[in-house]
């Protein structure tokens, strides 16, 4: 095993007794060259498990956990240059509505910033109509139901009596368990939502917006952010990708 620190590789230490590895092992191991800030404010932090390096290099990434003066996430020794915050659908509907104050105010700060992103944990569209993907589900799962209904009615033969109402049962646990947003209460027009990241994008150039699909999704992302960042910054002192 050997591993990665500042661009500089630490060769193997020799064993006694050479083990052979199981094909489905990780091939090698490495340390992002950089530490992560997490905000001290960050209710649900990534963990960046699972990050691969060049190469597919299993990354360790460390991360150390202190006060941010905008976003969520940031490189250490480089927190007012880059800085990336973290939104779930429903923090972004509250942050853009009743947080709308505090949360522009925050866009302004990162604005001010050499790279500045927001990532959000839903796709495009979910962010301009949060409960589309229920309807579909729901529409789908009326259509199976009134079809096994038809097919198999009530008074079908005795072989037959509850094949339809078993489809039916089955189609309508299908589509509660394709519900994204079970809770979801929020009234806000998604026009509103969609129209502010809109107008603050024009407004605050330097803040970029990323939608990520879900949770795993952004955290990916922000690792990707800040690495593409550090590796640009290191740029005038190596001549090829450090991480």
């Amino acid at each position: 095993m050997s591993f990665s620190l500042d661009g500089i590789r630490i060769p193997k230490q020799p064993k006694q007794q050479q083990r052979v590895a199981p094909a489905n092992s990780v091939a090698a191991l490495a340390v992002c060259p950089f530490t992560v800030v997490v905000d001290t404010r960050e209710q649900l932090p990534y963990s960046f498990s699972g990050m691969t390096g060049e190469g597919g290099t299993a990354l360790v990434v460390p991360t150390v956990v202190h006060g941010l003066s905008s976003g969520d996430y940031s490189i250490q020794e480089m927190e007012g240059e880059v800085s990336c915050e973290r939104k779930s659908l429903e923090d972004l509907y509250g942050s853009t509505t009743w947080g709308r104050k505090r949360f522009e105010a925050e866009i302004g700060r990162l604005n001010e910033y050499k790279s500045a992103f927001v990532v959000v944990e839903a796709t495009w569209w979910e962010i301009v109509d949060p409960l589309a993907s229920d309807r579909v589900a729901q529409e789908f799962a009326n259509e199976i139901i009134r079809w096994a209904m038809a097919k198999w009615p009530e008074d079908s033969s005795s072989a037959e009596i509850g094949t339809g109402a078993e489809i039916a049962l089955f189609a309508t646990e299908w589509a509660a368990s394709k519900t994204s947003h079970p809770d979801w209460i929020n009234q806000t027009d998604p026009k509103t939502v969609a129209g502010t990241i809109a107008a603050w994008s024009v407004r605050y150039p330097n803040v970029h917006w990323w939608a990520c699909g879900n949770r795993r999704g952004a955290e990916c992302r922000t690792f990707a952010i800040l690495r593409a960042f550090w590796n640009e910054q290191q740029k005038p002192y190596y001549d090829k990708t450090v991480c």
